[in-house]
């Protein structure tokens, strides 16, 4: 049984050539493969537990295209840390585990590298 201690509510913000838009999302991002192969990074359905009990992220998804700047803004505990924890692989200091989803830079998994492989 996990713990879920808040609705996460995470705002992505794309910048492209001067303009702007707001991607709100809550869950359920559909991702088909031929897309994976046009974005640089690529988070679909990510759920993360820590501790075996606390749900931290629940269907979060996101992608991002050449190009792109993104700002992953939040508020307190929303999990915008975790998100980069999991991209990065460091999720093992604080007993953080992926439970669910995928992570892919560049079409490979990242899920299955090490830190030091990753950065």
């Amino acid at each position: 049984m996990f713990h879920h201690f808040s609705t996460i509510f995470l705002e992505v913000y794309l910048f492209e050539s001067g303009s702007y838009f707001v991607d709100r999302f809550r869950s359920g991002f559909q991702n088909h493969s031929h897309e994976c192969e046009s974005t640089m990074l690529t988070i679909t359905n990510l759920q993360v537990v820590y501790d075996r009990a606390v749900e931290a992220l629940r269907d979060v998804s996101l992608q991002v295209r050449p190009g792109q700047i993104v700002a992953l803004l939040g508020s307190n505990g929303a999990g915008k840390s975790t998100v980069l924890k999991s991209i990065c692989g460091v999720l093992y200091p604080e007993d953080g585990e992926i439970m669910g989803g995928s992570i892919f830079h560049e079409g490979v998994s990242l899920v299955q590298f090490a830190p030091h492989e990753i950065v």
